[in-house]
């Protein structure tokens, strides 16, 4: 299996990035018409608190260093502040102490809406409009969908979907497969479209696995428990496309909860099932590491994973859509970037510079080379280096593929804590065996009352 993406490459398209970006921007309006500050004035230090490791650490340093190179009135400093969960809980101790940042990495399903709400991010409809280099539309539709929020302006007054982050990190979930596993079985290297499907090759799979593996493989590769085909974690968002293949939902888009409908309950019990009753499917919180070592041939997870596991997998990566409905709608995952309500205008308008920055053509080409993630710009696919390392990659052009199927996660996830309790009811039915009816019927109490508190 070639690979996507190495960290010598990250360094490479870096350095050619920093060269590229030599150039001094221009000043660019704000949302008052006041230009940026002018060269004489001492750089303004602004503070950008980002999520991810890895690769995709070093490639937020490189645009932020190429951004700083271009820049003779502000300078951005990246603090690491853990990943989305964590940011999310130090920036509500950051806002409580008057302390926030200037910008910051936000979930997109969960994180920014719930933000958004508390009235603590700038909205950024101004900005685009003041900026006549940024045109909005150039960004995929799907994820500027995502990165919207309907606030009412007052009681009974019509939602307006104001923008508040710019798609940086966007993902789409993807069914990953191990082809040497598939072939090694006799089993299709085509990768099944509905989940019942996927039950049948599972379960092909687990009955090869014991009638031909020798002593010594089942040791290595097989648990007390026999061997799994597949594996699963408490992730709403992974779960998010299996709800919408049975016709169900965490909740309809004004946020009235539908975990319960029968038709959830439904999906439910079908991820249960393959852990308890069929034994193909491993609950693990580490289903990516099981997959690496071989002990699951099955396994969905984000877009975002795709390079990592291409370079670390030491047998052929395969890779479909996840299991579907019938329109194949796929959540949108990922992060985008956004302002803080409580920086100054003159921080704003810099940071608002960085954004754009950060999600230009030429950036996007270079953070979706680097680490797997969707380029959040369609114009990106012609960058010379992308383009290369798509001819080279099929894993990343099925991947891409999905991007106009993104469609907005249910509503109910913009309440507070909203993911954390779906995950602790995951975690309930996958790892201890909850009843299945009731977890739903608890978990949309649980909804019910963080939609009405929001």
């Amino acid at each position: 299996m070639r690979r996507f993406i190495t960290r010598r490459s990250i360094l490479l398209s870096g350095t050619a990035l920093m060269g590229a970006a030599c150039t001094r921007t221009r000043p660019v309006a704000t949302t008052s018409g006041v230009q940026a500050a002018s060269p004489s004035q001492p750089p303004l230090q602004l503070t950008y608190w980002k999520s991810l490791s890895g690769p995709r650490h070093d490639a937020q340093v490189q645009l932020a260093d190429a951004f700083n190179a271009t820049q003779d009135g502000a300078r951005v400093t990246l603090e690491h502040q853990g990943e989305y969960n964590a940011l999310s809980d130090k920036l509500r101790i950051a806002l409580a102490s008057g302390a926030p940042p200037d910008i910051a990495m936000l979930g997109t399903n969960a994180d920014m809406p719930a933000f958004a709400r508390l009235s603590v991010l700038q909205p950024l409809d101004g900005f685009a409009r003041a900026d006549s280099s940024f045109h909005l539309e150039d960004l995929a539709p799907g994820f500027v969908r995502d990165s919207r929020v309907s606030l009412p302006t007052r009681p009974g007054a019509q939602a307006i979907g104001a923008l508040f982050q710019l798609p940086f990190a966007r993902s789409t979930p993807l069914l990953y497969a191990n082809l040497d596993q598939l072939r090694a079985h006799g089993l299709p290297e085509t990768l099944p479209t509905t989940w019942p499907a996927l039950l049948d090759m599972a379960q092909g799979l687990v009955r090869a696995r014991r009638n031909t593996a020798r002593d010594g493989e089942a040791a290595a590769s097989d648990t007390a428990a026999g061997p799994f085909a597949h594996g699963a974690g408490t992730s709403w968002w992974e779960f998010q496309p299996m709800l919408w293949a049975f016709g169900g939902a965490y909740s309809d888009t004004q946020r009235r909860v539908r975990i319960d409908a029968p038709v959830s309950i439904e999906a439910m019990q079908f991820l249960a099932d393959l852990v308890h009753r069929h034994r193909v499917t491993l609950a693990t919180k580490y289903a990516q590491a099981a997959f690496l070592r071989g002990e699951i041939a099955l396994l969905t997870t984000s877009s975002a994973n795709l390079t990592q596991i291409e370079e670390s997998a030491s047998f052929g990566v395969g890779v479909a859509p996840v299991p579907g409905s019938r329109d194949k709608a796929v959540p949108g995952g990922g992060a985008g970037l956004s302002l803080l309500q409580a920086a100054p205008l003159r921080a704003k308008a810099h940071g608002w510079r960085f954004l754009t920055f950060m999600t230009s053509m030429e950036s996007t080409a270079f953070f979706a080379h680097a680490t797997g993630y969707a380029p959040v710009r369609p114009a990106a696919h012609v960058d010379p280096r992308f383009a290369a390392a798509l001819s080279r990659s099929p894993n990343a052009r099925i991947a891409l593929a999905q991007i106009d199927r993104v469609r907005p996660v249910d509503a109910i996830l913009a309440a507070p804590y909203a993911n954390k309790r779906i995950e602790e009811a995951l975690e309930a039915i996958l790892f201890h065996g909850a009843s299945v009816p009731d977890t739903c019927a608890n978990l949309a109490a649980q909804l019910g009352q963080a939609a009405a508190a929001a």
